[in-house]
This record gives structure tokens, sequence and C-alpha cells, in this order.
């Protein structure tokens, strides 16, 4: 029977499209030089693959070993426990509450250090953020001992030498004992029970060559294929074992950029004779005793599809789509599976929802209250604010931001190499000017996420496989709440996110993932962006800001009268009436000096939404001057 088994390092699996496929025993090679965390990635797949497997079948027990040629006892559980450790803690920030509100036992053995290690891990997480964890001492996670006594997991190392080094030298006598070992285990077919669910062996290729010339890995192959769903050799790509054949083959290296001056990691799918897999080097990351994977922008963009009864009815029956095989003779005709029941289209004509028809502003005056509010339609829309300087940029961002968690949006905000604390103090200025209490905003603020991301070579596969794990982490809670994600000046990857910035399809595959994920995605940009055009293109509403200047102060006006802010609405979504027209609109009485001299934002709560007044817009041929104001180009003669 064909199953599917995850090796519970996600982006593996997206990599091999869902996991490996067994249908009998898998064999799998992980290659690469020493340093590239190999034995991670076996020591968590294998964890993975016992899990994916009781799940499939929850009424079986299915036990796994480690076997390793190189590594000692004591270094093999030092790496389960902080591996197992480091999982609490992930489940820990990803708010699961089974999890939260235990205390750190059991350990024992001589690792008690790692309680101490998780409580400074948790200090540092919840000095950070307060979003999962409140309170402190009662905030620690359970890592029982029995824990590991339900993995049914046996490790076998090989002891400890005179020296003291956890690492030694492998020989053929160490070979040959856990091939006895292996051999001596159950078969399943033999003995009617499930198999194991996962044997690894690592330190092969720490042999010498003679030795590695005399290794019968064709009879080990075949002595775990008969007592393993899936089994792993890791080993170094030496010359002996270069023509080593599995169904699997993963490659791993280390990678280095000349143009950044970075050291990444990336992992390869060599083979796959199981299944389908993504081609070409992917990049990983080792962080707290865990691998994460993050596939290639090109794999997050590639869907398949299967074509189906339902599809090929509509095609054979419609003259539209059948005319092409009018002409052929019945022998030539392809064979159409056409099934039962009526035909439905797979791509009707665009209708307007009721959602969708109260959302559209019956009157122009109502457009930017409408763009400030959060979107009730189904589909996912991308929404840019773009202007120069202090064009008040953030201070629509926020009013959105205010207005989707007072919805019970789900709102996941990114920071580019910025503190939270300046958004939340300008969101909650505008909500005491808004008038909401306290009260009402402590609940909202529940469902609003900051993430804090610090200068550096971080990769846009990596920053993209947080958004789509947060997207997938919010849909699982509330699979019936909106979600939206506002990237904050996303020109500070210019100066500060290189690797981000040389990648041109960063932004487009955003704005694609969370459009079919039915994710509202909203930029703030500057003016000055140089991608600023890719920005405007993948956007279905465009808001432009612009400060007024002094020379348009008249007799009698003072500057602090006259300041005001004008919005210009490129682009749209709010249906054809309104496609291809661009309106200009002033904000009335934006902010207005106190006694003090300190300034106040002007907004207000009207029908459970924060506006400001506007004038009524009005619409304008061109933007021409917008744009050529202050990008230093010169006008058309």
């Amino acid at each position: 029977m064909c199953e599917i088994i995850k090796t519970g390092i996600e982006g593996l699996d997206a990599i091999l499209n869902g996991g490996i496929i067994y249908e009998d025993s898998v064999v799998v090679i992980v290659r690469g030089r020493r340093g590239v965390f190999k034995t991670i990635l076996g020591m968590q797949a294998m964890l993975g693959i016992q899990k994916s497997s009781e799940e499939n079948h929850p009424q079986s027990e299915f036990p796994i070993r480690f076997y390793s040629l190189n590594k000692s006892d004591i270094t093999l559980k030092r790496m389960l426990y902080g591996m197992v450790v480091s999982c609490e803690v992930e489940n820990v920030k990803k708010g699961k509450p089974n999890n939260l509100r235990t205390y750190l036992k059991g350990v024992g053995g001589g690792y008690a250090a790692f309680e101490e290690d998780i409580r400074q891990q948790l200090l540092v997480f919840d000095s950070n953020t307060d979003r999962f964890l409140r309170g402190g001492e009662n905030s620690q996670i359970t890592i029982d001992y029995d824990k590991f006594k339900k993995l049914k997991l046996e490790m076998k190392g090989c002891g400890v030498t005179n020296s003291g080094s956890d690492y030694l030298q492998p020989s053929l006598v160490d070979f040959a004992e856990k091939m006895q070992d292996i051999e001596n285990l159950p078969k399943a077919e033999a003995d009617g029970e499930p198999p194991h669910a996962c044997i690894v062996l690592d330190g092969i290729s720490r042999m010498t060559d003679e030795e590695l010339e005399r290794l019968p890995m064709e009879t080990l192959k075949q002595v775990l294929r008969q007592r393993a769903k899936v089994s792993i050799l890791i080993m170094n790509d030496r010359e002996p074992l270069r023509n080593l054949d599995a169904d699997i083959i993963i490659d791993m290296r280390q990678n280095y950029d000349t143009v950044h001056n970075y050291t990444f990691h990336e992992l390869n799918i060599v083979k796959n004779v199981k299944g389908q897999f993504a081609f070409g080097w992917q990049k990983y990351k080792s962080m707290n005793g865990l691998l994460y994977v993050y596939p290639s922008i090109h794999r997050l963009l590639s869907q398949q599809y299967s074509v189906d009864n339902t599809f090929v009815q509509a095609i054979s029956t419609d003259g539209r789509y059948a005319q092409p095989f009018a002409d052929m003779s019945n022998d030539r005709v392809p064979p159409f599976s056409l099934g039962e029941g009526p035909v439905t289209p797979d791509f009707p004509d665009r209708k307007i929802s009721e959602n969708e028809r109260r959302d559209i502003p019956s009157e122009e005056k109502y457009i930017l209250p409408k763009l400030i509010t959060p979107h009730k339609v189904e589909k996912g829309r991308v929404t840019t604010i773009i202007g120069n300087h202090n064009t008040f940029k953030r201070f629509l961002a926020s009013i959105t931001i205010l207005n989707s968690i007072m919805e019970e949006h789900e709102v996941l905000v990114l920071l580019l190499n910025e503190r939270r604390r300046g958004m939340m103090d300008l969101i909650d200025k505008i909500r005491r000017d808004a008038g909401i209490n306290p009260e009402d905003a402590a609940e909202a603020y529940q469902h609003l996420f900051f993430w804090e991301v610090r200068m550096g070579c971080i990769s846009p596969e990596e920053l993209i496989s947080f958004v789509l794990e947060y997207i997938q982490m919010r849909k699982a809670k509330c699979p019936k709440k909106r979600i939206d994600v506002f990237f904050i000046d996303i020109a500070t990857v210019e100066q500060c996110f290189p690797m981000i910035n040389s990648e041109s399809l960063f932004i487009p595959t955003l704005s694609t993932l969370c459009r079919e994920r039915k994710v509202d995605l909203h930029f703030v940009c500057n003016k000055h962006f140089s991608r600023r055009s890719t920005v405007c293109t993948v956007s279905d509403t465009l808001i432009c800001t612009q400060r007024n200047n002094d020379k348009d102060l008249k007799e009698g006006e003072t500057n602090n009268e006259k300041t005001h802010l004008t919005l210009y609405l490129e682009k749209n979504d709010f249906g054809p009436r309104f496609n291809c027209r661009i309106f200009k609109m002033d904000a009335i009485n934006l902010f207005v000096p106190n006694l003090d001299d300190t300034m106040r934002f002007n907004v207000r709560k009207e029908d459970g939404m924060i506006v400001f007044d506007v004038d009524t817009p009005t619409e304008i041929s061109t933007m021409k001057d917008y744009w050529r104001d202050g990008m230093n180009v010169a006008p058309i003669s």
C-alpha cells in the first residue's frame, strides 16, 4: 500500500512534494563534506519519519534506531536532547498551549545544564516579545524523560576512547558489530510485525579507503530494506562511495557568496525514484540543534495540477473546446473518461459577491475610508502606500492595522531593522485619538504580531518561508478569520538586506503566494525605492502620498495652518466602475497644534472604523507630475 511519510522537516518535505512515497522499503543516502550538518539532518528526519508512520497507522508502534561508527553515546544523546528541547522551544514560540506553563524536568543523567540553557532561551524570547509568553517563572516547558522512552529509540555509538574524544576512527570491526546488530533485528515479513520506521547509519565514510573498498554495501542495503521502512546512510562524497546507488540521494554543501561575503548552506535532491522532487540547490540553516530548509522561490511558485474528470467533461461537451477534435476519426479521438453528474466549470465567469458589492463605494467621497479599512472580499489583495519621506505613510498603515485588529483579523507586521516600539506607540496614539477604550483595544491587540528582522544576509527564501509558516499556523488555529501581512518600509532592503534586494522575484513571489492563500498584503514603500515599479505593478490598490509645500501658503496663513496631506488614488480594485480613473483628495485637519505645540492626529471612530476627513475626491487625468517630483527626472520636451 502506498503512503506518504513525512520527514518532519517542512522545507525538505516541500522539496519532495509532500514527503517520501513508501510502497516498499526506501534507502536514502545523505552525502556531503564534514561540517554541513548531515548527522542533524539524519537524526531529525528519523524522528519525523517515526511520528509520520505512527500518525498513518495509529494502532501500530514503529521503533527507530540510530547507529554511529564515529560518535560516542554521550555525543549522540547530547544531540538528541538538544534537538528535542529545541523542538519544544519552537512549540512555545508558536503558542502551542499544551507546552506552556510547565516546568523543565526529567532530563537527568548528567544533562542538567539543559535546564539553564532552556531558561535562558525563554528569558531572551520573553524580553523581546510578549506575543505568546505571559508570566515569568511559570513560563517553562516540560521535557519528561518518559518522552524519550516513548520515542522507542535505540542509539548505539562507539563508546568513549581513552583519549576522551567523542569522535572516533571507525574500523571494519566496528562496522561488523553494527551490521550484526542490524541482522539480528526481526524481519517484518517473517514475524508479521510492522518494520522499524527508520534506521540511520552514520560515519561510514570515516574509514580508510582500503576498508571502504571491502565494505559489503549491497548486502547492507538489502538487510536494511528487510527491516526498516526508510533507511538513511550518512557519508562523505569520497571516491570509493561515489558510485553507491540508492532510492533517494541528497547532496549537502557549504557555499560562499562572493558579492555579499556571506557563507550559507544548500542541499539538492539528486535522485528520487519514488516520486517527483524540486530540482536545484535549496538553502538550509542550522539553528539551536534543528535544521531548517528553505525551498527556492521557483519551487514556491511552482504548482502541479491534475486533470480531473470534471475538466475533461467540460472540454469534451463544450463546442468551443471540443472543436479541435471534430475532424478526427473515431480511432484518433482521445479516450476521455467523462464520469457522471452535472458539469461544473473550473473557471466560471467573474461575478461580484454580496460582500464585494457592499465593499464597493457608492460615492467617490467614501473611497478613502474604504481604503483604510480591512478588505472583506474573499480573494487576497495587495495594497501599496508610496510617497516621499515624512508623508504620513506609516500613519495610514497604522490606521489600517488598527482597523484590522478591531475587526479581529490576524495581523503580522514585518519590521525591517527597527524595533516594534515606534509602531506600537503610533498605533496606540491613534487608538487614543479615536476615543477607543483601553479595555476594547486590549483584546484586539491579541491579534497583532510583530516580527523584527535584524539587518544582515537573510535570504529571501527564509523570509518568505517564515511568512508562509505564520499564515499556515494562524489559518490552522483560526480558519475563518482574515489574515493581513504588513511589510513596513520595504525600501529598507536596499541598505540592510543585500540578498533580498538582489532577488528580483522576491516582491512578485510574496504577492502571488499571499493572493493564493487569500491573505491581504500591504506594502509601505518609499518613492525613491529602486524597485518601486515592481511594487506598483503587483499592487491592486496604489495610494500615493504628498505633503504640500510652503509655496502654497496664502496671505495670513501660518505653516501649521496650511500643512496638510494630499492623497492620490492611482490604482484601485473597486471594480470596473473605478478602473482607469485617478483621484486626488486632500486630508482636512490631518493634524493641528495643541497648546504645548505637540502634533495630534485628528482621527475619529465612525461606524466601528477609524477614519479622518478628506475633501471630495476630484478626478485627474495623469500622475506624471507626481512621479517626476523629487525623482530628478527631466520633463519630456
